[in-house]
């Protein structure tokens, strides 16, 4: 036998809907009269629960969304859903944000017809808010990663606050200055900077900063501080989208993971739609740790910008203490050179000319007695020596300095360090100069001169020429100075330490190396030989106006002269 289930009456059904905890609410008839539980009433602000009146009255602020699903409900018998609406009910003494979802279904009577609707809320509000604070602490945390320094890292960080203004509406923050004694406003969200409400510094040895917001107590309880009359302190202040201005705010100290003392402080308004509850005040907490690690992690990178700045330096200023030692390892190896050098010429020419004059002195000493007419032409021979003893050790003395250098500009200090080397020989001398004449560094001139002496001096010494003939070439990027002769000549080695005893062009090439220039010698036995001196200029050498021409001119002779013969 079939058994018949009972179906609830609708005042069954009635009892069964007022006496859930969820939000119901049946409405039916032509003008959708409702009846609902005290729950249901309570979101949409009806105190008493409502037991009449119509759902468009009741649901006004969710019958723009709300109309199209009861239509359907009671029209065609389908059922829909709203998820997260935005419901403002009052409670708590404000107007509180709250998010619902909306179902809708067919009521059916006694006789299966759809005579109405019934509507169920379930609120999501704790999830919806959960979400979204949690995508805004997200954001806080990717804007700040990127951070190169502490204020940039502040200003990144309430950057992506402005973008979540539904739960911080404006926020401000203020770094210490320890030393100073004072607190900087660098960055804000949602005021304008320097306002009365957003001062841009203030003394942290007075209880607030002008004009009222206390951050000295909060920094120095190192705690959050509510101030709960925000409008009586400044009035209306942006609401963030809400249409009721923030009447609480909060300071909360900023401090560095592992730090003892704040940075400084958050400045954060309170929605006007929310109590400062525990989850609300939670997420100002987390919202705080994370500026509090973007303000860590720029400072880190300052530090390491330093570190990179701080390597540069000290690699630059090893390598110009190198460079120093280098260069007085240099100047002392020129030295000992030039020194050892003259050591020889001494050597070679005055104390062996001397020793050459005793020695005859004492050989012609006994022709004196026997023979006074045979000691004549000895006699002779030993004046000569001396005369040339004597040039020999004028010429040493001069070699100790080229004084020219500070009496006359380099061509002219090189034509008369040709003409004093060929004094009393038969040897012309011709000097050339072309192109912009310029005022090289002392120890530039100083190489010139000497590479000259000794090029002429061996020309001199050695090769018996007819004529020297010395060209200066100012060129737009080196000097040029070539001294060639018509001598004997040689042959030229590859390497002039196997120049065993003499070490004049092995000198030459230090000289010209040493400052960054080069030493070209050529020569072929009775060919003559020709000397090339490559002188780049130093960075600052200023060019002599008028000058002697330009490179690429026609050579001029800046002086030529040929030297008399001994009478």
């Amino acid at each position: 036998m079939q058994t018949i289930e009972a179906v609830p009456s609708l005042s069954t059904i009635v009892r069964i809907l007022l006496a859930s905890p969820e939000p119901k609410a049946i409405a039916r008839g032509p003008e959708l009269q409702v009846v609902c539980n005290e729950a249901f009433a309570t979101v949409f602000g009806v105190d008493p629960p409502a037991r009449s009146g119509t759902l468009r009255d009741m649901c006004a602020p969710l019958w723009a969304q709300l109309e199209q699903l009861v239509e359907a409900a009671v029209r065609r018998g389908e059922s829909g859903v709203l998820d997260d609406q935005l419901i403002c009910r009052f409670r708590n003494g404000i107007s509180e944000e709250a998010y619902f979802r909306c179902a809708c279904g067919p009521f059916v009577d006694d006789d299966g017809d759809s005579t109405g609707v019934i509507i169920t809320l379930t609120e999501t509000t704790e999830q919806l808010l959960a979400a979204r604070r949690t995508a805004a602490l997200r954001d806080i945390a990717t804007a700040a990663a990127s951070a190169r320094s502490v204020l940039d890292a502040c200003r990144q960080s309430l950057a992506a606050v402005a973008r979540h203004s539904s739960d911080i509406p404006f926020a401000l923050i203020y770094l210490c200055d320890a030393a100073a004694g004072t607190a900087h406003q660098v960055a804000t969200a949602g005021l304008p900077d320097g306002g009365s409400y957003s001062p841009n510094a203030g003394d942290l040895s007075s209880t607030a900063i002008a004009p009222s917001w206390p951050i000295t107590a909060a920094l120095k309880a190192n705690e959050i501080v509510v101030i709960s009359d925000v409008i009586e302190r400044f009035g209306v202040l942006p609401s963030g989208g809400w249409p009721f201005a923030p009447r609480c705010a909060v300071i909360a100290p900023v401090t560095s993971p592992g730090g003892m003392v704040p940075d400084g402080a958050l400045v954060a308004g309170i929605s006007a739609r929310h109590e400062f509850d525990p989850a609300y005040r939670a997420f100002l907490e987390l919202v705080v740790k994370q500026i509090a690690a973007a303000i860590a992690g720029g400072r880190a990178h300052e530090e390491r910008e330093r570190q990179t700045v701080t390597r540069a330096a000290n690699r630059v200023a090893r390598a110009r203490r190198q460079e120093r030692i280098r260069a007085m390892k240099s100047r002392f190896a020129g030295a000992l050179e030039e020194r050892t050098r003259l050591a020889r010429e001494i050597h070679d020419t005055l104390l062996q000319g001397v020793t050459g004059v005793a020695l005859q002195l004492r050989a012609v000493l006994p022709h004196f007695q026997a023979a006074p007419a045979s000691a004549v032409s000895t006699l002779s021979s030993i004046v000569e020596l001396a005369e040339k003893t004597g040039r020999d050790a004028r010429q040493a003395v001069w070699d100790l300095r080229p004084v020219v250098l500070g009496e006359n500009a380099l061509p002219e200090a090189l034509d008369i360090t040709a003409r004093r080397l060929t004094d009393g020989t038969r040897i012309a001398v011709r000097v050339v100069v072309s192109g912009q004449a310029r005022q090289l560094p002392v120890e530039h001139q100083t190489a010139v001169v000497r590479v000259v002496q000794e090029a002429v001096s061996n020309a001199v010494r050695h090769a018996a020429p007819r004529e020297v003939r010395l060209r200066v070439d100012f060129g737009s990027r080196r000097l040029r100075v070539v001294v060639s002769d018509d001598g004997r000549g040689f042959t030229v080695r590859d390497d002039f330490r196997s120049y065993a005893g003499h070490w004049g062009l092995l000198g030459m090439r230090e000289r010209a190396t040493r400052l960054g220039g080069a030493i070209e010698v050529q020569s072929l036995p009775a060919q003559g030989t020709t000397v090339t001196l490559l002188l780049p200029y130093a960075s600052t050498a200023p060019e002599l106006a008028p000058g002697l021409g330009t490179e690429g001119s026609t050579p001029t002779p800046a002086s030529s002269h040929t030297t008399p013969s001994p009478s």
